[in-house]
């Protein structure tokens, strides 16, 4: 009897996992406007705020990583890659007009209403909105363009 409810529960927990790995393999970033369009409103709040605060804290990370560099070393000068990586995540960091996740999750929501950026990812479609938002047009616009380009070539 042991025997059987042993392998009862294995044959569980593996049909269990096997009808679960397609949801588990998903990255967070796979994310595109269907997705997006489909997610409630918690969804994206909570979704938008764990990405917000991943890049807070990667900034914070990089910035105590360079002050003990700074006082380790007397010439330090930041390298080129470094800065590189502050630029982008960055890009991410909502203007000061945009006052909460609300708003951003509105700005998205019109994002994607045009049927041809259905298809961009959610980390694409975060830094145009963002750099529109900031007065980046030509930035926002070329990256738009970028995002287009590379579902065609798909």
């Amino acid at each position: 009897m042991r025997v059987v409810r042993y392998w009862l529960t294995l044959i569980c927990i593996g049909i269990a996992l096997y009808t679960a790995s397609p949801l588990l393999a998903q990255n967070p970033t796979d994310i595109d406007g269907t997705i997006w369009r489909r997610m409630k409103y918690d969804n994206k709040y909570y979704w938008l705020l764990g990405y917000l605060q991943g890049l807070e804290k990667s900034d914070e990370i990089i910035q105590l990583c360079l002050a003990e560099q700074e006082k380790r070393e007397f010439a330090f000068t930041v390298p080129f890659y470094v800065d590189q990586m502050r630029a982008r995540i960055s890009a991410y960091f909502p203007p000061h007009n945009i006052q909460d996740i609300t708003q951003l999750i509105e700005l998205l929501n019109t994002f994607y209403k045009d049927k041809y950026n259905q298809k961009i990812k959610i980390e694409a479609a975060l830094r145009i909105v963002l750099a529109r938002q900031k007065g980046q047009i030509e930035q926002s616009d070329f990256w738009l363009n970028e995002a287009r380009r590379a579902l065609i070539q798909k």
